[in-house]
């Protein structure tokens, strides 16, 4: 098992302290939109409680919000290459995600993959994560066949 960039150039990364696995960070700054910033949202400044029942109207099929709480992608730069039977576990730090209103879900991903976690933000602003940010743990496991 072994961690390598996008050049392919092998990487070392930090033991975590609070599980057995590696501390991975962000490998350049990343800004998530809050909910509001949706331009749904946007077009509800200014108006009174008469026009909302004008304004819903066609709340479902609005474009803007099916992509609402879509999660986002957020590049470590950072791939596994595995043994046969391995495979990644990404658990993220939630101390740090919670402080940017932010959440993240445990995820899986195997040997050659990116190590890509989604994201969502909860919050009422955007999230600015910043380079080196470490926002979670990856455990390498073997898999029983």
């Amino acid at each position: 098992m072994k961690f390598v960039d996008n050049n392919n150039a092998e990487v070392k990364l930090k033991p975590a302290g609070n599980l057995p696995g590696y501390e991975i960070s962000i490998s350049e700054d990343v800004i998530i939109e809050s909910p509001l910033s949706n331009p749904f949202f946007q077009g509800l400044k200014g108006i009174n409680i008469l026009q909302i029942p004008k304004k819903i109207k066609g709340f479902r099929n609005n474009s803007d919000l099916q992509q609402l709480l879509d999660p986002i992608k957020i590049n470590t730069g950072i791939k596994s290459i595995l043994q046969e039977g391995e495979f990644v576990l990404f658990q993220p730090n939630n101390e740090a995600l919670t402080i940017c209103k932010l959440q993240g879900s445990t995820q899986l991903f195997k040997t050659g993959e990116d190590i890509s976690p989604l994201l969502v933000n909860y919050g009422l602003h955007d999230a600015k994560l910043k380079k080196d940010m470490v926002i979670g743990t990856v455990i390498v496991l073997h898999a029983i066949i």
